[in-house]
């Protein structure tokens, strides 16, 4: 008899009626975009809808095919094709989830600017730049459309007793305006051509994307087709792709979902964007986690290499001197939250910018997480903008709620610290208990809070210091007894999440909420605080030796994975000075190592140097 326990698996398989789809990128000849097309397939439904973009100092629009109500494990892989009328046909194949539910064509149509009398700025639009198969099939920018001898393949006719060619491009410009009536809506073709949905991922083996330039071949038959030019931004892009058969199974995962996550704008869970997030520098391409650090997630800026910096005694960050702060000015904001979404659920988080006075700008950054069964607010906060490479700016932020606590609970959450282009975060990882939340301000909202920030300018810094003693995690609720008897007070839930030899609370005599650590010293363990609250850091080796030493006596991962990043961007060659927990590898510091030369990567620190500050453009106090 079979075992009952043992998960099931299905397949549906799906047959469309009325299967070809006329869909339209414009509604009139005014160029207004469509508000697109829902095909309705079972338990779920297909949205097709276009979406005007401009890249590099061109105009375009893009098509995106979005499939709506895929549940948690399950999977449709699909066939589905655009045609423009009397143009080839363009058949894809993709494999649709709850979390990589949307597949783009971009450049779907491509449209030059050219500038006119009076410096006015026409858009000239043309149905043969209008879903083609490749660019190198569209007139060049200056080039005048109509006098444009496009090349369509051949398409065979079978019909026959002997098979003849038929040759599309003699009438493709007459059955083009035929079928569109002499208007310019641009009409297209889209067509499900098959449909199978699973309850187990799909085997993938061959993928192809729209106007794909350039492959990528793996073991056992397995290949992917992108657009290159489309990637531009990642150096050496090409010497990679022509050299994926070197990486290991889980890398080449990893790869499709780094290349899905930026050409498609796959919206993968949260934990899985912390992973492709290290792989995609791991594999230099840098450029990939700059939208959601520019954006205000804390967490992305975590897994990049760039929060965290071995740094030599000469580094222009560090100085001797000590702390003297000048307090420059100080402001006030507030901000009004409709919702706060769990993490674990799939929820986003919620992202809102303040310019400062200094032109820098702050991103508070909110989201319910859950440690070790207790369900708090996070609050984030990053710090972007013009930096200066060796400035360091003392910053006290104060985040509350908008009104008074009146039961007393929520109370101000204060942290000062040295922010730099580094070091750019402060963090509240338990700010508030989410319950107590609920009480004060209601399960749905709205939820209101303020927000203040003083800004000081330093004449030096101290790096042996850490501002504020200890990094602050908001709600406390434990202590840990220091080697030299200094008290640290602690949030347990939070630091058994993340620190495994916590997980058996060992209380001291009639102190049910201490615990004693003879070996800790108190200033390297506020160092470990610091670095584990606020996600990013400077480090000096000699201070680096010791926290490191501290995230192994705590058994924190989150820590010593950080290590292996610091090693990564120093373009450290090995390790042997350093002892290392029986459960940790350097497997990214190995393929960092071996492969830098041979898929000729750029350094973090090279990318960094010719990119600009990231700007925003929006914010809620301008």
């Amino acid at each position: 008899m079979g075992d009952s326990s043992k998960p099931t698996t299905s397949t549906t398989i799906y047959t469309t009626t009325d299967s070809q789809h006329k869909c339209y990128l414009f509604e009139s000849q005014t160029f207004q975009l469509c508000k697109g097309v829902k095909i309705r397939m079972g338990s779920f439904h297909w949205v097709l809808k276009p979406h005007q973009a401009s890249r590099d100092g061109r105009h375009g629009f893009d098509i995106e095919v979005q499939v709506n109500g895929l549940k948690f494990g399950e999977y449709l892989t699909s066939e589905f094709s655009f045609q423009q009328p009397g143009n080839v046909k363009q058949v894809f194949e993709n494999s649709f989830d709850c979390f990589r539910n949307t597949f783009f064509y971009r450049n779907a149509l491509t449209c030059p600017m050219e500038s006119g009398e009076n410096g006015i700025v026409s858009t000239r639009y043309s149905h043969y730049r209008f879903l083609r198969h490749k660019d190198s099939d569209e007139p060049n920018d200056l080039d005048e459309a109509d006098d444009w001898i496009s090349t369509i393949p051949l398409e065979w006719n079978t019909s026959g007793e002997a098979p003849v060619f038929n040759d599309l491009n003699i009438d493709f410009i007459d059955t083009v305006y035929a079928a569109e009536e002499r208007k310019n809506t641009f009409m297209y073709y889209f067509v499900v051509e098959a449909a199978q949905k699973t309850t187990y991922a799909p085997y993938r083996p061959q993928l192809c994307w729209p106007k794909a330039t350039k492959t990528a071949k793996y073991l056992n038959n397995k290949w992917i087709s992108v657009d290159g030019n489309w990637f531009h931004k990642w150096p050496k892009f090409n010497k990679f792709m022509e050299n994926v058969d070197l990486l290991a199974p889980d890398d080449y995962e990893d790869l499709l979902d780094i290349l899905g996550t930026y050409y498609h704008s796959w919206n993968i869970d949260h934990f899985r964007l912390q992973e492709i997030v290290r792989a995609a520098e791991k594999f230099g391409f840098f450029d990939f986690p700059q939208k959601m650090i520019t954006m205000g997630n804390v967490d992305m800026y975590f897994s990049s290499m760039r929060s965290v910096l071995l740094a030599p005694n000469d580094h222009p960050l560090l100085s001797v001197k000590d702390n003297v702060s000048k307090k420059i000015y100080e402001e006030n904001f507030g901000l009004t939250v409709k919702m706060i979404d769990h993490q674990d659920h799939g929820g986003h988080p919620v992202y809102i910018c303040f310019k400062t006075k200094n032109g820098m700008y702050w991103t508070v950054n909110l989201h319910r997480k859950s440690y070790s069964g207790q369900e708090y607010l996070c609050v984030s906060l990053i710090l972007n903008g013009p930096y200066k490479p060796d400035e360091n700016q003392l910053w006290r932020v104060e985040f509350g709620p908008a009104k008074h606590s009146s039961l007393g609970r929520l109370h101000k959450k204060v942290h000062e610290r040295v922010l730099n282009t580094v070091q750019r975060t402060i963090v509240f990882p338990t700010c508030w208990l989410w319950s107590d939340i609920s009480r004060e301000m209601g399960q749905n909202g709205p939820f209101n809070f303020s927000f203040r920030t003083a800004c000081s300018a330093l004449s030096g810094w101290k790096f042996s210091t850490v501002s504020g003693n200890q990094g602050v995690t908001g709600v406390t609720d434990a202590e840990i007894q220091c080697k030299d008897g200094n008290i640290v007070a602690v949030n347990k839930s939070y630091l058994q999440w993340t620190c495994r030899a916590l997980r058996e609370w060992v209380p001291m005599p009639n102190k049910p909420n201490r615990m004693e650590m003879n070996n800790l010293e108190f200033e390297e363990f506020v160092h470990f605080l610091d670095h584990l609250y606020h996600v990013s850091k400077v480090y000096t080796m000699d201070i680096w030796k010791r926290v490191f030493k501290v995230a192994q006596i705590m058994n924190c991962d989150r820590v010593t994975d950080q290590f292996e990043r610091t090693c990564v961007r120093t373009n450290v060659k090995n390790v042997n000075d350093m002892k290392f927990n029986d459960n940790y590898s350097l497997e990214f510091l190995k393929f960092n190592v071996e492969m830098r030369d041979q898929l000729e990567m750029e350094s973090i620190d090279e990318y960094l140097h010719r990119s600009k500050e990231p700007v925003v453009h929006r914010f809620e106090n301008s």
